[in-house]
């Protein structure tokens, strides 16, 4: 990737060469951005669904609502999951105003850019070429980023994890030569 000067100013090109190799960067970070966030929603319904005793209070424009820990799966936002399902299910402080919530809105964000494509998140006009777009995001990041940091997320609401939550089989481990299966050399 290199800077070119265009009509608008300047944007990000990649070789012709290299167009296909870029795709298939995007392909795996994109998946990358959904597993992390929803390694975080998945944790969430299941923490719900097997550890309320009963209906769960949520916040309504109405007032408050009692619902059954499968409708609160189903029609409660992740956000409010994070911030206030969870803390009072499992006797925690709320991760809003933390490290914890602004690591949880990151990957967030990151999820929704790419999931809801628009032009502000594909490239930029000269005159914002200094905010983020979600392509831009993505080549910049270090592919364990997002991983590690759903795991920060969990781990706030499981402060005692699970052997796999402290050292996942993922984690950063440097790549051996690749072996053939059949002939391990």
């Amino acid at each position: 990737m290199r800077a070119v000067a265009n009509a608008r100013g300047y944007a990000m090109q990649s070789a012709e060469a290299s167009t296909a190799a870029l795709f298939d960067y995007f392909e795996e970070m994109i998946a990358v951005a959904f597993g992390s966030f929803g390694a975080i929603e998945a944790f969430c319904n299941q923490t719900i669904v097997e550890r309320a005793k009963g209906p769960i209070t949520v916040a309504r424009k109405k007032g408050e609502e009692a619902l059954s820990p499968e409708q609160v799966e189903r029609d409660v936002p992740t956000d409010e999951k994070v911030k206030c399902v969870l803390p009072a299910l499992l006797g925690v402080s709320t991760p809003a105003g933390k490290s914890t919530w602004d690591t949880y809105l990151g990957i967030k964000r990151i999820r929704d850019a790419v999931t809801h494509f628009k032009r502000r998140d594909q490239a930029r006009h000269a005159e914002k070429a200094h905010e983020t777009a979600a392509l831009l995001d993505l080549y910049g990041l270090d592919c364990f980023k997002l991983p590690e940091d759903a795991m920060k997320v969990l781990r706030y609401f499981q402060p005692d994890a699970l052997r796999w939550m402290v050292n996942p089989t993922w984690q950063r481990k440097p790549a051996g030569p690749a072996r053939s299966p059949s002939t391990g050399t």
